[in-house]
């Protein structure tokens, strides 16, 4: 938060598994947002941080990448 109180804009981060088909960036902010980098202002998922965890593990022990 800046001192006046609004909300800064998301960090967003690209995945480093990333292409020039599929692009994947996400941001902490309350929770993991989740969006496509080709549609940047499209819609976005919100993950808490306890079901990103889950999809983190989840997809590290199916060797998901």
């Amino acid at each position: 938060m800046t001192k006046f109180g609004q909300v800064d804009a998301p960090k967003w981060r690209k995945s480093s598994w990333s292409n020039d088909v599929a692009c994947v960036e996400a941001a902490v902010v309350n929770g993991v947002l989740v969006r496509d980098s080709k549609q940047a202002s499209g819609p976005r998922l919100r993950f808490s941080g306890t079901e990103w965890r889950h999809f983190i593990l989840a997809a590290g022990a199916e060797g998901v990448r």
